[in-house]
């Protein structure tokens, strides 16, 4: 997602049916669907501030310009290859960038007159050129003599700066990465890859995934003046690292939960989008735990092979599709009896428990949940190859399902729009929320997309931040995302929904 080293901004250890924010840290065992996404340098040109040299007995007030010229960009990281970011590695020289100070630099030629007969020229970074009212060179004592002000200015500022890059600060800086067509290629392969005889190769549009760069944290720091910059811009973000990272997560472990949310994500976004197609998708269900405060602590064991549920009007529902244990419970109220069915030991038991109501769940949230945490090996009819194995993080998992149904459809999704987005995958269709919302949004917009899906749970992110001429079009299921591509190709978009804040 030529790149530069970066952290996962999603980070978020927590999967599972159970995907809601006050899970994110219990330490279960995790798998189903995992909630959470690298740069293009930006140099902005020196900044020149009138400087007033101290005048020498008898002569003009001389005055200069001095600025600083920006060897690498302070927010910029070493190169990776890859496409989306793949968490952080250290800055340049552990302080971001060198800044190389000329204080000649005037950007572009200037003079000025010293006494009647003679002059005093320099161009902007070349050497100066000295020479006294009678014409004669003068001596380098009076030369020092003349600019001992500006260079006591030169002196305090090296400090300052050295100051300003050396010394780690506590935070976590989010910037736009790169963003990619899902269906197209990166590095001649095929992003998505569909073995089957009825996929296209080509689309008329771009289906555009986003990512985030993010620089700090674990094994990683950034210096004060990446700070300060990232303060001042609309597209970057600050936060500090403790409200990102556990204090304990080790630069290994963000690297390779990255890695395993991004698999998974691409496994789910490819049994959801066949299923959606009404292709022949099986899977196996195991028990991985139970959530904390839910009912089924206590009665549920890991190991435990998730069968069958009997819901309260006595249809048993077999478990044997991906959709079926994240569907169900949304028709289901809190607190209604339910049957499970589970093998155990090779002995099929059955455990009636209750549905439960988690206690931070959003306000919209349909249904209840079951207060399990589910692993899912799942069968597809065919090969879904994706090739972005460098990229972490989960957050592409809508869009990879909207590129293989775009690849199995004629590939003609967008009617040859732009169209970016982002949002977490879930086996039942659910699109949900990410980090870095505003990070990728102007990512979408600084790589031609006119519009971007937004998880509709990131609404109050999203509102009054959006970039110019980017709309936003808020999505809370697969199958909504799909309303707004057919909308969108069709040009019936008057009226869409968009995001308000609370």
């Amino acid at each position: 997602m030529a790149n530069q080293n970066s952290s996962n901004r999603d980070f978020n250890p927590q999967l599972g049916p159970e995907q809601s924010a006050n899970q994110a840290r219990t330490g279960r065992p995790v798998t189903a669907n995992p909630l959470s996404g690298p740069d293009v340098q930006e140099t902005k040109p020196a900044v020149h501030e009138p400087v007033i040299a101290r005048p020498i007995k008898g002569r003009r007030i001389r005055k200069y310009k001095l600025g600083a010229q920006p060897v690498s960009n302070p927010i910029s990281g070493p190169a990776t290859k890859s496409g989306m970011k793949v968490p952080g590695v250290k800055m340049p020289d552990e302080g971001g960038a060198r800044w190389q100070e000329n204080p000649w630099h005037t950007g572009g030629a200037a003079s000025a007159q010293a006494g009647a007969g003679g002059g005093s020229t320099m161009a902007g970074g070349g050497s100066p050129s000295y020479v006294s009212n009678g014409g004669r060179p003068q001596d380098f004592k009076s030369v020092v003599k003349r600019f001992k002000g500006v260079l006591a200015l030169l002196i305090i500022g090296s400090v300052v700066i050295g100051v300003g890059l050396g010394i780690p600060m506590p935070f976590v800086i989010s910037k736009p990465g790169p963003t990619f067509d899902v269906t197209g290629s990166v590095s001649g392969y095929p992003v998505i890859d569909i073995h089957n005889d009825e996929a296209v190769t080509a689309s008329q549009g771009q289906l555009r995934m986003v990512t985030v760069s993010t620089y700090g944290g674990p094994g990683s720091h950034v210096s004060l003046f990446q700070v300060v910059q990232a303060l001042l811009s609309d597209s970057m973000d600050v936060e500090r690292e403790s409200d990102v990272y556990p204090s304990d997560l080790t630069r290994e472990e963000l690297d390779q939960m990255a890695m395993t949310q991004m698999t998974t994500s691409q496994s789910t976004a490819a049994a959801v989008a066949l299923e959606e197609l009404g292709y022949n998708v099986t899977a196996t269900f195991t028990i991985a735990g139970a959530v904390t405060g839910s009912h089924a602590e206590g009665l549920v064991q890991e190991g435990d092979v998730l069968v069958a549920i009997t819901t309260p009007d006595g249809v048993r529902h077999k478990v044997d599709k991906p959709s079926v244990p994240f569907d169900l419970p949304k028709d289901l109220a809190p607190e209604t009896p339910v049957t499970l069915e589970i093998l155990r030991n090779n002995r099929v038991e059955k455990i009636q428990m209750n549905t439960y109501l988690p206690e931070f769940a959003p306000e919209d949230m349909k249904g209840s949940k079951f207060g399990i945490y589910l692993t899912a090996d799942v069968q597809l009819p065919f090969e879904v190859d994706i090739h972005l194995e460098d990229v972490g993080g989960p957050s592409a998992g809508m869009m990879f399902s909207l590129g293989i149904i775009d690849q199995l459809t004629g590939g003609d999704s967008t009617g040859g729009a732009i169209v970016a987005g982002t949002g977490v995958i879930g086996y039942g269709g659910d699109v949900e929320p990410i980090g870095g919302i505003v990070q990728k949004m102007y990512g979408a917009k600084r790589d031609g997309a006119q519009w971007f899906l937004a998880p509709s749970a990131n609404c109050d992110e999203v509102a009054g931040n959006e970039p110019d001429d980017l709309e936003v079009w808020p999505v809370s299921t697969l199958e909504e995302a799909r309303d707004a591509l057919r909308a969108i190709s069709s040009g019936a978009t008057m009226n869409h929904p968009v995001c308000e804040a609370e």
